[in-house]
């Protein structure tokens, strides 16, 4: 889980974070020598400023209360006992107790999610590797806040192309999702509004009619005889259905009636007579029946 942070750290993480950084900052990349002098300098520096303020041993009876903790006390005291080693000694020295230059390097978030007019219960987002180097994926949740739900999310491993995926709950659970990619700088904070709304409905898929009963009354008449016709047919989707009929010879009282009556014509043949059913979105289904015409 990832920890939803302030805006800052406070003042001794920020110096702790500092004077590590600049321990280890020879061995990753940066001018040895230029190193050895800047941590010889941020000795001397704070050293003067905390004799100004008292916090020796021989400080004044009405000397300003210490400024800072004993651990960070005691990290001053051993990056200075580290300034003045040799620097080639100095610099192995640091990087054995800073842990090297191996150590990942990790960026914060900042994440707004403006949700509309959802009815929203929960917000979390999911920080995974994206485009970068993979890493564990960082679930935090988000809180709510006048800008919709937010919150700073420490401890990302810095790459490009981060993801970040949100999901939006209500009462019925999963009700929208969105997601964002964007690069995490090595002690650096990255920020990122999304606004998530309701996903649109999925478009219309009209499906056709089915026929589930065509009979006839008779399959061979006399010529000029009748046939008495009944077509059932249903529809998934609930649309109203019409119904039309044709004939290769013959002809119907009702044409458009599910149940018409057929006359047979005077001469003797085979007679196909189709059903054609549709609904309101063009949706067709059709069947035939053969009629035979015999003269006794």
């Amino acid at each position: 889980m990832g920890r939803v942070a302030p805006a800052t750290r406070p003042t001794g993480e920020r110096i702790a974070a500092g004077w590590t950084s600049l321990m280890v900052g020879a061995g990753c990349g940066t001018n040895s020598r230029k190193w050895h002098r800047a941590l010889l300098r941020g000795c001397y520096v704070v050293g003067k400023s905390a004799r100004s303020f008292g916090i020796r041993a021989s400080a004044t009876r009405n000397a300003t209360p210490h400024m800072r903790s004993n651990s960070e006390n005691a990290l001053l005291a051993l990056a200075c006992a580290i300034a003045r080693l040799p620097r080639t000694i100095a610099l192995a020295v640091a990087l054995l107790v800073a842990g090297g230059c191996g150590s990942p390097s990790q960026g914060t978030a900042h994440v707004t999610v403006s949700t509309a007019s959802l009815a929203v219960e929960a917000v979390s987002v999911t920080i995974s590797s994206g485009d970068g180097p993979g890493f564990s994926p960082i679930v935090a949740q988000l809180s709510a806040s006048a800008s919709g739900w937010e919150g700073y999310v420490t401890g990302i491993p810095a790459g490009p192309g981060r993801r970040f995926d949100v999901a939006v709950t209500g009462a019925t659970g999963l009700i929208a999702s969105g997601s964002r990619k964007a690069d995490v700088v090595n002690g650096g904070t990255t920020t990122l509004y999304l606004t998530i709304s309701a996903p649109a409905p999925a478009p219309f898929q009209n499906s056709a009619p089915s026929l589930e009963w065509l009979t006839a009354s008779a399959v061979e008449v006399e010529p000029g005889g009748a046939v008495l016709l009944d077509a059932v047919a249903v529809d998934p989707d609930g649309d109203p259905l019409g119904y039309g009929w044709t004939a290769t010879c013959g002809t119907f009282d009702a044409p458009w009636s599910a149940s018409p009556t057929w006359t047979a014509p005077a001469a003797a043949g085979s007679c196909t007579l189709t059903v054609s059913v549709g609904d309101n979105h063009g949706a067709l289904v059709a069947g035939s029946i053969i009629v035979d015409v015999k003269a006794r």
